[in-house]
């Protein structure tokens, strides 16, 4: 065999490489009688965001199965006695009746009152958890696992990053924050005072617990509440763009903290962040050692003013978990009464369109929404 000097040609692309072999008169040369050129297809390469949120939900169902493993240990002593199948009739209470695998039928949860008084009792998990926190009585045991199986099951999701110690259920105090908010920024700096309008603490809280309102619109109108005119053009200016970052932090938007604690910096970009970040806590810890006392507890309030308003969006002031999703239950099942009514008055053609929007509305609609 006579050997021949070569050149390979390659064109990568995202998934495909193309190849190509030439001779030193840049002709094509061939390896058994063919040709060598071609291309290979890849799969795409996943980035290691994909990867690690691969990682992220195993770590997450394993960890859930260890708790509720953990939980069925705890009970099982107490249980077990007084209702020895009562753990393997739960795990075959997600299966369909007509299984042929279960070994069980009828009622699986309650045997003895039958599933369908339990239900009528506490139509969901929170007309029960709500009853456990409630009402001065003796429940069954098995209801009591049932709320705290689900509670530890499902612990929540404020969908961010936000450490779960930054989130505050106290009724949100606007004027006493704002008025130590005064405070703080008089000790840092008496003759340059940024102070806020506190005649307009009611409009202001108003519209941050408004749920109607566009999170953008609520930005814009609580930044030019918070302002308190200083009669100085240049001051007002200043002062101006400290309310602005102040609204933007307690909303969940990218602020500038240097400018809303007054730090004169030319790296400006290690204060650009926001609350929800995954990484806010390393930040926070980075920067706090660079700040004084007054400056600290200025970022303490706005931090728990954001954390208390991102709760507030899921479950309002006032209010327990179970009462917001007992709330939103009686809602719908008002809702769901008028739509009965009117599409009674509907020809019967379009009943099943109105029936299928339904559906999909609640996430139970037969079509396909895929290929």
């Amino acid at each position: 065999m006579i050997k021949k000097d070569y050149n390979i040609g390659l064109d990568i692309g995202a998934t495909p490489v193309g190849f190509a072999g030439i001779d030193e008169q840049y002709d094509p040369i061939k390896l058994k009688g063919k040709t060598v050129v071609g291309v290979n297809l890849f799969e795409e390469g996943q980035t290691a965001a994909e990867r690690r949120g691969f990682r992220t939900t195993r770590r997450r169902l394993n960890r859930r199965k260890w708790r509720l493993s953990l939980l069925e240990d705890f009970f099982d002593p107490y249980i077990t006695p007084v209702d020895p199948t009562f753990f393997a009739r739960l795990k075959e209470s997600n299966l369909s009746p007509k299984d042929n695998n279960k070994n069980f039928s009828g009622s699986l949860l309650f045997p003895d009152i039958t599933d369908q008084k339990f239900y009528e009792e506490y139509p969901t998990i929170y007309h029960l958890r709500y009853a456990l926190m409630t009402e001065n009585k003796k429940f069954d045991l098995r209801a009591i696992f049932l709320a705290i199986h689900h509670m530890i099951k499902y612990r929540g999701n404020f969908l961010n990053f936000t450490p779960v110690a930054h989130f505050d259920t106290s009724k949100i105090d606007f004027a006493n924050d704002f008025s130590k908010l005064n405070r703080l920024y008089l000790n840092e700096d008496p003759n340059n005072i940024f102070e806020i309008n506190l005649q307009n603490v009611k409009e202001i809280s108003d519209i941050l617990l408004d749920h109607s309102i566009k999170k953008l619109d609520k930005q814009k109108q609580v930044a030019k509440l918070l302002l308190l005119s200083q009669n100085d053009k240049e001051l007002d200016k200043i002062n101006k763009q400290i309310a602005t970052q102040i609204s933007k932090a307690i909303l969940g938007y990218n602020f500038s903290l240097n400018e809303i604690l007054k730090i004169e910096t030319e790296d400006k970009s290690k204060w650009k962040m926001d609350f929800s970040s995954a990484d806010i806590d390393d930040r926070l810890t980075n920067l706090i050692s660079e700040l004084d006392e007054s400056q600290e507890s200025i970022l303490n309030i706005i931090l728990s003013l954001y954390s208390r308003l991102t709760l507030n969006g899921i479950v309002p002031s006032g209010m327990s978990l179970s009462e917001a999703m007992i709330d939103k239950y009686d809602t719908h099942k008002e809702h769901l009464d008028l739509l009965k009514k009117y599409v009674k008055t509907l020809p019967i053609k379009n009943r099943k369109e109105i029936a299928e929007v339904y559906a999909e509305y609640v996430g139970n609609s037969s079509k396909k929404t895929g290929p």
